[in-house]
This record gives structure tokens, C-alpha cells and sequence, in this order.
């Protein structure tokens, strides 16, 4: 019994990968959000207030087998009013198992040229994004 327990125990994967995490704030950055006030978890963890583990973070859904990253609900955090949006979708490369990402009602009007979106697109037909998709 004790054998099964610890084999269950050892084989659970405890936290996101470390170059997700990194990922997932690059990301953030990069969203320029003149509000300061989304995704508030992943800024609480750089200093100390929340969870370090990007898979306790909001919109955020990780494996928990293997701690990867599986689904990003990034949708409606930019305001309208802060002007159109073009991602380097290559900030996504790193989620080797992202099975969704939502992007949606972000004012995002395009892509930034690289082939970050034409690998991602490739991997995962599951992109959502209202405003425009390449």
C-alpha cells in the first residue's frame, strides 16, 4: 500500500516548467495594459504575494501530470480604447502542450512578422481570437 502511495506521490508533477513561467511574463509585458490591473496573480507572484506556480495562476490551466501549461484564457484584457494590438506569437513557442489559447476581444489586430504563429497554428488548431486571426 505504501509503495502505491509513494509511486502516485512521485509520478505528480508539482508547479509549472520554469521556462513557462518566464514565458507567461514576457507575455505580460508585452501586453502593455495602461491599467496595471490584469492578471493580477502573475504580478503578485513577482513580488512575493502569490504563487509562484503559473499553475495556480488565473487563466491558466496546466497538465498535472506533467505541469505543463495546456490552456490560456488571455481574452478581454486590453481595453478598446488602447489602440490595436500586434502579437509576436512567437512569445507562445514555449508551451510545447498548449492545447487552447483564447485570445479574444484583445484589439488584436495582427501578428508581428515571424513564424512563431505559422508554427503555433500548426500545433494547435485551437487558437481563438475575435478580432483577427492570420
Amino acid at each position: 500500500m505504501w509503495l502505491w502511495v509513494m509511486l502516485v506521490l512521485a509520478s505528480e508533477c508539482y508547479g509549472c516548467l520554469e521556462q513557462e513561467r518566464t514565458a507567461l511574463l514576457q507575455f505580460k509585458d508585452s501586453i502593455n495594459h495602461p491599467r496595471g490591473d490584469s492578471l493580477l496573480t502573475w504580478e503578485e507572484a513577482l513580488v512575493g504575494e502569490a504563487s509562484t506556480d503559473c499553475c495556480q495562476w488565473e487563466r491558466v490551466k496546466c497538465n498535472n501530470a506533467t505541469g505543463r501549461v495546456i490552456q490560456l484564457s488571455l481574452h478581454d484584457l486590453r481595453d478598446w480604447d488602447s489602440g490595436n494590438w500586434y502579437l509576436n506569437a512567437s512569445k507562445f513557442l514555449p508551451f510545447e502542450e498548449l492545447e487552447s489559447l483564447d485570445l479574444s476581444w484583445n484589439s488584436l489586430m495582427g501578428w508581428l512578422p515571424n513564424e512563431g504563429f505559422v508554427i503555433l497554428k500548426i500545433r494547435n488548431n485551437l487558437v481563438h481570437c475575435n478580432d483577427v486571426c492570420f
